[in-house]
């Protein structure tokens, strides 16, 4: 689980216990605070210099590493992406 969610139904707790009576009295406890974004619906809006940045997260290439990655502004609560193939075009952050 990453910290950040990007779509309804991405999990954002896990409860483990001892009995279902446990694990019910544990979910009760779980609270949640979401930053919502504007939403941006079309190309130009994702376009802008203003636009939020969706995905942050560190990228590795296990083959391939572009030249001009950049990872030095990523998001700590974000899963790092592996690519296990090389790429031939310039990378963006989306």
């Amino acid at each position: 689980m990453g910290r950040k969610v990007l779509h309804i139904g991405d999990r954002v707790a896990a409860v483990v216990a001892e009995s279902p009576e446990i694990a019910e009295a544990a979910i009760k406890k779980i609270k949640v605070e979401y930053e919502v974004l504007k939403p941006v619906l079309t190309i130009d809006e994702a376009l802008a210099p203003v636009a939020p940045i969706v995905r942050n997260a560190e990228i590795e290439y296990i083959h391939g590493a572009p030249a001009d990655l950049d990872n030095s502004n990523i998001d700590p609560r974000e899963e790092k992406i592996i690519y296990r193939f090389p790429w031939a075009r310039t990378h963006a952050k989306i």
